[in-house]
């Protein structure tokens, strides 16, 4: 867990709150905010996920694991703060269904992508398979027209 990652990664998620917020009080509907929404909650999800890992401080960096762990706990929490905000927002515009309906909407979508890396890659693996069999079969080829061709050599002479 980098202290600059994670202050990167809060800071995607502070653009995408106060995107959000000054999208709400100029009248601007959630649905014409979606990419801001979805980075604010891509942004609590990376932030969780490296919360759950122990801090590694770099060595000369200064920083002890205590004040990093407190700097990850701190953003997260905020970041989530702001999450609880929007989604209370969005409920309040598109009720309960609504936002349950985007979190399954969310889980397709997750799924859909993971089954798509799955094939890319073992397609990739595939490929690297191919083009292993096609090297050993070249290199057979070779090692057989030098072997004939040091076979002739020899018994021309």
């Amino acid at each position: 867990m980098d202290p600059a990652t994670i202050s990167l990664i809060f800071g995607g998620a502070k653009m995408a709150y106060e995107a959000i917020k000054s999208g709400i009080k100029v009248g601007k509907e959630l649905q014409g905010m979606a990419s801001d929404v979805a980075k604010l909650y891509g942004s609590v999800a990376k932030l969780t996920q490296l919360s759950a890992k122990p801090p590694k401080p770099k060595l000369f960096s200064g920083v002890s694991v205590e004040e990093m762990a407190m700097d990850i706990v701190v953003k997260r929490k905020q970041a989530e703060a702001w999450y609880h905000e929007v989604k209370n927002a969005f409920v309040a515009e598109y009720g309960l269904r609504g936002w349950e309906e985007v979190q399954r909407e969310i889980v397709h979508i997750q799924k859909q992508q993971k089954a798509a890396q799955a094939a890319a890659q073992k397609e990739h693996e595939e490929s690297m398979h191919q083009l292993k069999v096609l090297g050993m079969a070249g290199l057979l080829v070779v090692m057989l027209v030098i072997g004939m061709i040091v076979t002739i050599s020899l018994s021309i002479k």
